[in-house]
């Protein structure tokens, strides 16, 4: 029953992913050429928490944790196994 669910769930995510990438990419554009650099960051910092918040469509949930005390003294490189919006 519950992959019966997924489906039209997944449409309003594709959709409601589409659109926010539709809508943001002239506001974009324009932040980089009329505000420049920073405005710019600004509006992608935005788009990709909009982003991060459609996959909750679909049940995702994120938590963090920060178990061992990180170094503060040198610089750190963190990498993900892969790069998915999944």
């Amino acid at each position: 029953m519950q992959k019966w669910f997924s489906y039209p769930l997944t449409l309003v995510f594709f959709l409601c992913c589409a659109s926010i990438l539709l809508l943001f990419h002239p506001v974009l554009w324009l932040c980089f050429y009329v505000g420049g650099y920073e405005a710019h960051k600004r509006t992608v910092t935005v788009v990709s928490w909009l982003l991060l918040r459609c996959t909750h469509i679909l049940g995702a949930r994120y938590r963090f944790e920060k178990p061992y005390d990180l170094p503060m003294d040198r610089p750190l490189l963190f990498v993900a196994n892969h790069q998915s919006f999944y």
